[in-house]
């Protein structure tokens, strides 16, 4: 299987453990985190076709990082570093008080790297990058850490059609139709061992 999209939500580690009112409201704190080398080093650019895209959701606070992964993954050419931005909507619709040490995050961005023609490889040529969506809540109303809306995956489906999909560090039981998924609070992941996938 050769993937002509990887749509990834990577657990970014960063230095700054203790965050928030609580101080644990860090990424740490929710799941297990990679570093940037440990993200570097996972073999992406073996399962991806000669004419792909990258959708990526990267912290705002390492930019670099995420182009680095992009390259590591394989993607030789870069598009927008705020290919999607997500405006974050509370549950009452309000624009939502992030965290940070300058100004208070209310967006989250998502980079595009491709292989190939972006011609081609973008289907909806209208879709604007800016959407406003709720943050995902579980059942008791809290909200998730670090999950996206199901509008995200609307979008992206809009602008790659019908093409091979792998949503990268999935965190939902069930896999969307169409889409292979790969990460550990997933079912139906595809394997992950140390230098290679294995695609049932």
């Amino acid at each position: 299987m050769a993937y002509q999209l990887i749509y990834a939500d990577p657990p970014w580690r960063t230095n700054n453990v203790k965050t928030g009112g609580s101080m644990t409201s860090g990424a740490q704190h929710q799941y297990n985190t990679m570093s940037t080398k440990e993200l570097c080093e996972m073999p992406v650019r073996d399962i991806i076709a000669d004419e792909s895209i990258l959708i990526m959701w990267y912290l705002s606070s390492m930019p670099m990082d995420a182009i680095q992964v992009g390259h590591a993954w394989g993607f030789k050419k870069f598009l927008n570093m705020n290919g999607l931005v997500w405006g974050k909507l509370t549950k009452t619709g309000k624009h939502n008080f992030g965290m940070g040490f300058g100004t208070r995050a209310a967006t989250e961005s998502a980079i595009i790297m491709y292989n190939g023609s972006i011609n081609r490889l973008i289907k909806n040529k209208s879709q604007r990058n800016y959407f406003e969506a709720k943050m995902p809540v579980d059942e008791k109303g809290k909200y998730i850490h670090s999950a996206k809306p199901d509008e995200a995956y609307d979008i992206v489906e809009s602008l790659v059609g019908d093409v091979t999909k792998l949503e990268m560090f999935a965190r939902c039981d069930e896999k969307r139709e169409g889409w292979d998924v790969f990460g550990n609070q997933a079912a139906s992941s595809i394997i992950y061992q140390p230098a290679q996938f294995i695609i049932p």
